[in-house]
């Protein structure tokens, strides 16, 4: 007894012609790649800060609470005495935040780019203009960052997934657009 030929099952491709990502998803990738790079950037340099601030006044600073020097009480059960997580928050979290910007507003006005940028070939740009950003439109972008980042840069990348030309809120405010650099 013969079998009749089983139809093979028809899958559906795309077109030669069309990518899998499209370009603005490529630019989001590369805009969510390059933040990741200059956060880690920024903190590692907020911390280097932090320690070498810390090393060079805690030894001739006294402690505020007890009657020895705030190098001994590092290894005590001294009140005043931080834990790690107490010392990160109070000593590197405001200096990333004053570092990040001036990080990114200087680099952004001057170059167009941060080094993250630079790696993954995006830049910053006039939205009318397609020529370099001035000094304003570069701290009204880094300002806004503050809501683009919460929580963990999701309204930032919600707002560029949903721009047609790639805008988050920063961009949109600023008159500034990210695009691929072609001269990289």
């Amino acid at each position: 007894m013969e079998t009749a030929p089983t139809a093979k099952p028809k899958h559906r491709t795309a077109p030669a012609d069309i990518s899998p990502v499209s370009a603005n998803d490529s630019l989001l990738l590369r805009r969510a790649a390059a933040q990741i790079i200059d956060v880690l950037l920024v903190f590692m340099a907020a911390v280097v800060v932090a320690l070498l601030v810390h090393l060079v006044f805690s030894t001739s600073m006294p402690c505020r609470l007890c009657p020895t020097s705030y190098t001994s009480c590092l290894n005590s059960s001294c009140p005043s005495s931080l834990t790690p997580l107490q010392w990160v928050l109070n000593r590197v979290t405001p200096l990333a935040l004053v570092g990040a910007f001036a990080y990114f507003t200087l680099l952004e006005r001057r170059f167009g780019v941060t080094l993250g940028k630079a790696l993954l070939a995006i830049k910053v740009t006039d939205a009318a203009s397609a020529g370099s950003i001035s000094f304003g439109q570069s701290a009204i972008r880094t300002a806004a960052r503050l809501v683009d980042c919460l929580p963990l840069y999701c309204v930032g990348l919600w707002m560029a997934s949903r721009s047609t030309t790639g805008q988050r809120l920063g961009d949109q405010l600023a008159g500034t657009v990210v695009v691929i650099n072609d001269s990289a």
